[in-house]
């Protein structure tokens, strides 16, 4: 059972980064958006996968969310 939460985990940062470290902080969409100072549709994009900031620009917004918990 461990090993597939652990697995499940690691899926869930790979497939979307920003929903994972999101989760991880306790944050909601509206927190998120309050913190990165971006539109709230914007945001709530990014959660459910329907778009994704590059990659460079994910890992910014990653560090923002792990520096703010």
């Amino acid at each position: 059972m461990a090993d597939t939460v652990a697995y499940q985990e690691v899926i869930d940062r790979e497939n979307n980064p920003i929903k994972y470290a999101m989760k991880k902080a306790g944050l909601n969409i509206k927190k998120l958006s309050l913190l990165l100072d971006a539109p709230y549709r914007t945001v709530q994009d990014w959660i459910a996968g329907k778009r994704m900031p590059p990659s460079w620009c994910q890992k910014l917004i990653i560090e923002k969310i792990e520096t703010s918990a």
